[in-house]
């Protein structure tokens, strides 16, 4: 596999990603979702993804469908980013992703489950 197939290979379908996942816990690695409302590559969010990364061994951010394509590759080219998905609706991303813990970045939840609530690191 070429560098550039390993960058595009961290954007993943939601089911994909949740194959990954489960990969991932199988070897006892937790994962978290980060969901941004909208992500530049700036010292501060880049001290961020470590900070997030504390909690968890992988880590994977959700951007809106709308980011653009260059910047999904700038988030590609994170080492400490292993995963990518893009979104429509916050909530109803994190619906499907039974197995990891998830954060957000810029979004406001609201009527969030119990099982949601539990699952939600913040720093």
């Amino acid at each position: 596999m070429t560098l550039r197939e390993a960058l595009r290979n961290k954007k993943k379908s939601v089911i994909d990603m949740n194959h990954q996942i489960s990969a991932w816990d199988i070897y006892g690695e937790a994962s978290l979702v980060l969901v941004c409302a909208h992500w530049e590559p700036n010292a501060e969010n880049l001290h961020k993804l470590l900070d997030y990364l504390s909690f968890a061994d992988k880590l994977i951010i959700a951007l809106p469908e709308e980011t653009s394509p260059n910047r999904i590759f700038e988030v590609a080219n994170l080492e400490v980013v292993d995963g990518i998905l893009t979104y429509s609706d916050a909530q109803a991303l994190l619906k499907q992703i039974p197995l990891a813990k998830f954060a957000v970045d810029g979004i406001t939840l609201s009527g969030l489950s119990a099982d949601l609530k539990a699952r939600m690191a913040a720093l």
